[in-house]
């Protein structure tokens, strides 16, 4: 990644804000495709469980407990990787 052009003023606050919307809009992409992963390993998870078939059902279970540390994982660390920063002024200055 190249260091940032702007270091100061009102540019700056722009490239911050544009990685912040940039960095969250990302996020957001990877959560939903981990959630349908999810959503898709549980519905195997639970054919596996009706087959009786002993090897696969440790399989898909194995899946569904990966996408959901994936998913404690990204929600604990969202605060620290994706500054959230509150607007500053005012809508009317």
């Amino acid at each position: 990644m190249k260091p940032p052009f702007f270091t100061i003023g009102p540019f700056k606050e722009a490239d911050d804000n544009a990685h912040s919307f940039g960095m969250g809009f990302y996020y957001g992409y990877c959560f939903e495709n981990t959630v349908k992963e999810l959503i898709e390993a549980e519905v195997e998870y639970l054919s596996a469980l009706s087959a009786s078939n002993p090897a696969e059902v440790k399989e898909k279970r194995r899946e569904v407990n990966l996408y959901e540390n994936i998913l404690l994982l990204a929600t604990d660390a969202y605060h620290t990787l994706v500054q959230v920063v509150p607007p500053t002024g005012s809508l009317h200055d």
